[in-house]
C-alpha cells in the first residue's frame, strides 16, 4: 500500500461550491483529503489549524476567495496575514512551512 499524506481542507462557501459541482460531475474525492467547509476564510480560528497538525495532518489547505472576486478585499487579507504568520509559526517548532498553503 502506498503512503498517502493526510490532508485537511478548509474550504471557504465559494470554493466548497466547486467541491460540490467535482461531486455532481462524478469526480472522486480522493480518500486522504478531510474537507472542512466554514462560511469565511478569514473566520478560522488560527488554533484549529494548529489542532490539524497535533492530530496528525500531514498538510492543511486553506482555500478563499481571490480578493479581485470579493467586494471586500479585507477578507482575503485576514486570511493571508493569518496564515503567513501561522506559517511562521510553526517552521519554529519544526513544522515545514510548505505544508500550510493557501489556495484563491
Amino acid at each position: 500500500m502506498t503512503w498517502k499524506p493526510k490532508i485537511i481542507a478548509f474550504t471557504c462557501w465559494c470554493s466548497s461550491s466547486g467541491v460540490d459541482q467535482a461531486g455532481f460531475e462524478g469526480f472522486n474525492y480522493p480518500s486522504n483529503v478531510l474537507t472542512v467547509r466554514v462560511p469565511c476564510s478569514a473566520l478560522i480560528n488560527p488554533s484549529l489549524i494548529v489542532k490539524a497538525f497535533e492530530k496528525g495532518a500531514d498538510a492543511v489547505l486553506v482555500t478563499a476567495c481571490s480578493p479581485s472576486e470579493l467586494r471586500r478585499v479585507a477578507p482575503s487579507r485576514i486570511t493571508e496575514a493569518r496564515v503567513s504568520l501561522l506559517r511562521r509559526l510553526l517552521k519554529t517548532i519544526g513544522v515545514e512551512e510548505d505544508r500550510l498553503r493557501i489556495l484563491w
